[in-house]
């Protein structure tokens, strides 16, 4: 057991809670919506994530770590050969069961969903059996406690081959939403706490409250890392990063073993 047990069960609580309602927060619906200019922006940084994925190059076979909904999914099943997608989440798993059928309906009944693998399963209790040529992790990599860090990224290591490769999108530190019409986001002057629509964010302590519409409330790990910080963190561990943020929204990043070519 670790200190963070008790805040991972009570994350992936909220998830499973959460999971009718996370495409609202994706497509910026109903409570989620920030008006024009705040949607304009997102969806050219969600354009922006996308095209850094596209031109990665996730070929071969890939592990997706907490695929969710499968917003991601279908975008990795689109250049693998095979995709593993895990998550220890049932309820989003069939929303993201339900996209790749919708897809392959539409696309004659082949495709993207013949390449996926949907796994249910605790992402700290996985062993693979095989090995990826890439690891994927989208909106994930933030909700991992830093006493969990290390043996986060011994699975990585342990998942992919010798030259297999990392791609990240997470959330970008929220002082870069600052100024933006409809941001829902205020950082205190302290620079160690935040707040949003669905509770307080504890930058410092990297936790945060999250409300669902039926307004129960859950805390969660949240810990924010800049370009240069992920690049640190990850650097002490083994890996060589390349780490950006888009305009506003999100950190882009990729990378590999350091002793890798």
């Amino acid at each position: 057991m670790t200190s963070s047990d008790g805040l991972l069960a009570e994350q992936r609580a909220y998830y499973r809670a959460r999971a009718p309602e996370y495409d609202d927060w994706w497509q910026r619906r109903g409570r989620y919506d920030r008006g024009e200019a705040f949607q304009t922006v997102w969806e050219n940084d969600v354009a922006d994530a996308e095209r850094a994925l596209a031109g990665f190059g996730a070929t071969g076979s890939v592990i997706e770590f907490a695929a969710g909904t499968g917003n991601w999914t279908r975008h990795l099943a689109k250049t693998a050969s095979h995709v593993t997608a895990l998550d220890a989440s049932p309820e989003t798993l069939a929303i993201a069961a339900s996209k790749l059928e919708r897809g392959a309906n539409l696309e004659g009944g082949v495709g993207e969903i013949d390449r996926v693998e949907l796994v249910t399963g605790d992402i700290f209790g996985f062993e693979p059996d095989r090995t990826y040529d890439v690891a994927f992790m989208g909106f994930w990599h933030s909700h991992v406690p830093a006493d969990r860090l290390e043996s986060f990224w011994a699975l990585v290591d342990r998942c992919l081959a010798p030259d297999g490769r990392f791609f990240l999108i997470d959330n970008a530190h929220p002082s870069l939403t600052q100024g933006l019409a409809g941001s829902p986001l205020e950082v205190h002057t302290t620079g160690e706490t935040a707040t949003s629509g669905q509770g307080t964010i504890d930058l410092a302590g990297g936790t945060a409250e999250r409300t669902l519409t039926d307004g129960r409330s859950f805390e969660i790990v949240k810990r924010y890392f800049t370009p240069a910080s992920l690049a640190e963190a990850l650097g002490d561990l083994g890996w060589a990063v390349e780490a950006r943020t888009t305009e506003r929204f999100f950190l882009v990043a990729d990378g590999r073993r350091r002793d890798q070519p």
